[in-house]
Formats: C-alpha cells, sequence, structure tokens
C-alpha cells in the first residue's frame, strides 16, 4: 500500500508585483529544509551485527529492511513530549506472524502514531520470532547516518554493539512547488505543498513563515534597539577593550573622534578628555588608559 500523503494549494493574494517569486522562493526554501519530524535512525536486531547479513526465515536481507524501515511514517501524540536531544526506543517483539507490518510497531508504544499502518516492512517465510529495537530521532531536513551525532555519542556512551545505524529523512514535506498569476498591477502566489499525513500543509506553511519571521525579528529588533552600536562593532571587532568597555556613547564618540584602534586611543588620549565634559565617558576613557597604557 502507498504511503498516504495530503496536499492542499494556498493562495497569497494582492502582492506588489515581484514579490511573488521573492516571497514563494523564500517559503519553498524553509518548507524543504527546515521544517522538523521524526524518523527511525538505527535499529538493533538479536544475533544480528550489520546490515550484509540474512535472517532465516525472512524473506528479505537486512538491507532490504533498512530501506522499508526509512518509509516508515512516525507521528507524535502529544507534542510537549517532543525532545530534540532524546532518543526514542521502541522495543517489539513478533512471533507467529506472515507480515511484520508498520502498524505492528503501534503496540509497542504510547508515544507514536504509525500513519502508514498496512506497509510492509518483512515477509516471513516460516514461523519464527523476531526482537527488533527501533531508535527515533527528532530533527530536520536529511541527516546520512555516520553523521548523526545524537546516535554516535548514544553509542560510545552506552557502549552498543551491533547497532545498525540509518540514514534519516525528517522532512514531513514530500514536495512544494509555487506559481505566480498577475493580476493587475497585483500578484496573487499559488503554493502547492505535499506532506506526508503528520501535518497539514497549513500547518507546514504557518511552521515555515514562523522560521522566516524569527530572522526579521531579529533583523527588525537589532535596527531598533542597537542600530548605532552595531555598526560600530564591526569596526571595533578585533580590539580587545570592547569586551570591558562596549559601551554605545563611547564607541560613537571614540567614532566621531576617529579612533579606531588601541594605538590611536593611546595617542589621542589626551585629546579626548579636551573633547568632552561627560563625566561618565572621562570616566570610561581613563579606566581604557590605565588597562592598556602599558
Amino acid at each position: 500500500m502507498k504511503n498516504k500523503i495530503i496536499k492542499n494549494k494556498i493562495i497569497i493574494k494582492n502582492l506588489n508585483k515581484n514579490h511573488g517569486i521573492t516571497i514563494g522562493n523564500s517559503l519553498r526554501r524553509i518548507l524543504i529544509t527546515s521544517i522538523k519530524g521524526f524518523a527511525i535512525s538505527a535499529i538493533k536486531i538479536n544475533n544480528i551485527k550489520h546490515e550484509y547479513e540474512s535472517i532465516e526465515g525472512i524473506y528479505e536481507d537486512i538491507n532490504n529492511i533498512i530501506l522499508n524501515i526509512k518509509q516508515i511514517i512516525l507521528k507524535i501524540y502529544n507534542i510537549k513530549n517532543i525532545n530534540k536531544k532524546k532518543i526514542y526506543i521502541i522495543k517489539v517483539k513478533l512471533k507467529n506472524k506472515k507480515q511484520f507490518l508498520a502498524g505492528h510497531i503501534e503496540k509497542f508504544t504510547k508515544i507514536f502514531k504509525i500513519i502508514n499502518k498496512d506497509f510492509v516492512i518483512l515477509n516471513f517465510s516460516k514461523n519464527i520470532k523476531i526482537d527488533i529495537k527501533f531508535f527515533i530521532t527528532y530533527n530536520k531536513g536529511y541527516i546520512p547516518s555516520n553523521e548523526n551525532i545524537l546516535i554516535n555519542k548514544y553509542e560510545y556512551k552506552k557502549k552498543i554493539k551491533n547497532l545498525i545505524k540509518i540514514d534519516s529523512i525528517y522532512t514531513p514535506i514530500k514536495n512544494v512547488n509555487y506559481y505566480i498569476k498577475k493580476n493587475n498591477n497585483k500578484e496573487n502566489l499559488f503554493i502547492n505543498i505535499i506532506t506526508n499525513n503528520t501535518l497539514s500543509p497549513l500547518k507546514a506553511l504557518y511552521k515555515s513563515t514562523c522560521i522566516l519571521l524569527y530572522y526579521y525579528n531579529n533583523i527588525i529588533n537589532t535596527y531598533k534597539k542597537k542600530k548605532d552600536i552595531k555598526i560600530l562593532k564591526i569596526d571595533f571587532k578585533y580590539f580587545k577593550y570592547l569586551k570591558y568597555f562596549n559601551n554605545e556613547k563611547l564607541l560613537i564618540f571614540l567614532k566621531k573622534n576617529n579612533i579606531n584602534n588601541i594605538k590611536e586611543f593611546k595617542k589621542k588620549y589626551k585629546i579626548l578628555f579636551k573633547n568632552t565634559k561627560n563625566k561618565f565617558l572621562l570616566k570610561l576613557i581613563k579606566k581604557i588608559y590605565l588597562k592598556y597604557k602599558k
């Protein structure tokens, strides 16, 4: 049975000319790369040492089983239980079955729901017992098995032997495309989002918009609160005294007096005293001079 997917067309109307492609491209990139989800990142099968083995009584070899496991779609019941630093472990024991379906995993966990319950993981050729541990992590995008830091640390810390690591596909987004229709002097942006049914396309769009807003708000807040000091920080970032005297008024004052490094500061130290009557600035200037006069 094919994995369940849901798709939706979302329309953003009355955009200014050329804004459609800018917004559409930004949202598409965030949707594809930055929406988080769950994936099975490793497995441990009793008496199996590596992925190139086969199991007596099972038609598929371990490599084919891994390919099937990568297609299992997991959804957490309660989002409050999400912990990006945690490895969720599900222990599954099966016997006297003709097939191992993804839905069988649900019987061994109260945390996760399996979306594609009828998906076949493996087929039994005779009545045998199989014990599998599934190691599940939460992240975004795609992470190769050898680069999964959380799993690698866990394996090293717990000294786990015969752990078979899996490339993890976390993203719940199956596909995103957009197109623009002109409406007089305005543009309408049409976004088609297809997900794996762990979240709706509208929720995915909401999450991607929140991610963009987070970065835009950082820029806005920087401009509003620290626009002068931010510019000066760039000019002064190499000078040690800044970490002790990172004061907006002082930095503006130094800049106005064409002081860009500690050498210039020492040379113009006396001139600085003449150029200001501000007691607070005078105190800071004296502190800097005493600290770096040698």
